[in-house]
Order: structure tokens, then sequence, then C-alpha cells
């Protein structure tokens, strides 16, 4: 009987002790899942335009993100990319289905803030006429427990002659690098109005 008790304290400790580790390899898990870096979209602005460059319909989408540090030191976003890998930065959809067609694009930075550009539409020629080709440099430090903005856009020539959409979707990936060597994804779907 003395041995039944000792053997089963002895599990008990031994399953407490595996309890207790398992436990702690969950709260390590779980810091590292934490990210210092946190984006959140704050405002989007999507607008079929008149592109008077080309005489032709496009499609803007103008997007505001907030970047948090929730870290212990600052860092810096250096850069924002377009996807290279697999079909690139700008996927048209129809559906589901990839299409195999090519639409002319532009990705711009954006100064001004959405509601600015909705004051004063005008604002929108000096913006697309803007385009990085692979990526645009940013510089933007965040310092420990700060929120900064950066904003940046894409105009699509997304319709045909008859003004009517060559995809139903566009797929935008763009990739925001920081200096301490972390990547954040940034992709979005953007519906393409009809303009009829």
């Amino acid at each position: 009987m003395k041995w039944k008790t000792i053997t089963l304290y002895a599990i008990a400790i031994i399953a407490l002790g595996i309890a207790v580790m398992g436990l702690f390899k969950a709260n390590q898990a779980f810091q590292l899942a934490l990210s210092d870096i946190e984006l959140e979209e704050r405002n989007t602005l999507m607008t079929p335009v008149y592109d008077e460059a080309t005489q032709s319909w496009a499609f803007l989408a103008i997007y505001e993100t907030s970047i948090t540090n929730q870290g212990p030191a600052s860092f810096s976003l250096k850069s924002i990319e377009k996807m290279s890998d697999g079909a690139g930065f700008l996927i048209p959809l129809a559906g589901q289905k990839i299409l195999d067609i090519n639409l002319s694009s532009k990705a711009f930075l954006v100064k001004p803030s959405i509601n600015e550009i909705q004051q004063n539409p005008r604002l929108i020629k000096s913006l697309t006429e803007q385009n990085f080709d692979t990526q645009a440099d940013v510089d933007l430090l965040i310092e420990s427990g700060q929120s900064k903005s950066v904003r940046f856009g894409v105009m699509v020539n997304a319709y045909n002659a008859d003004k009517d959409p060559l995809a139903q979707m566009l797929l935008l990936s763009l990739k925001l690098n920081f200096d301490n060597g972390k990547i954040r994804v940034f992709r979005r779907g953007i519906p393409v109005q009809p303009l009829k």
C-alpha cells in the first residue's frame, strides 16, 4: 500500500513537471508569435478615373496603412517593393480564375492624405505621374510604441475601349521591407467597378 502511494505521488509529480514544461513551451511559442510590427489598413480610396495621358479609363486604388512598433527597439520601413515571385505584384482575376492578360499599371507613394485627395481630386493627376519600377524608398523611422502611416497606390488600365472591365478583381501584392530584416506582405483584392 505504501509503495502504491509513493508511486502515485511520483507519477503526479512527473505529470505536474510535464504540464509545467508544456506551459513554458506554449508561453515561448506565444511570445514568438507576437510580432513587434503591426500593420493596420486605415483608409482606402478605390475609384475609376479617366487617364488623360492615355485617353482611357483606369482604376485607382490608394491605401493608407498604419505601422505600429510594439517592440522595444526602433526600426525603419526602408522600402515598398512590388512582389516579383509567383505571378507578380498585380494579378487579374475573373472569379477564381487567373486571367492571362498583362494590364498596364503604375505603383506610387502618396504624400497627401486620402481626405485631402477626396477634397481636391486634381491631386490624383500628380500622384499618378509617378511610378516605381520595382521598389520605392520610404525610410520611415518608427520608435518603440509609436504608430505612423504610409500611403501608396496603384493605377491600372483595367478597361477596354468599350469601357468594359478586363478583370473582375485585381490581386495586389507588395512587400514592406524593414531595416531590422523583417518583411511584411501587403496583399489586397481590388474589385474593378464597372463604368456602365
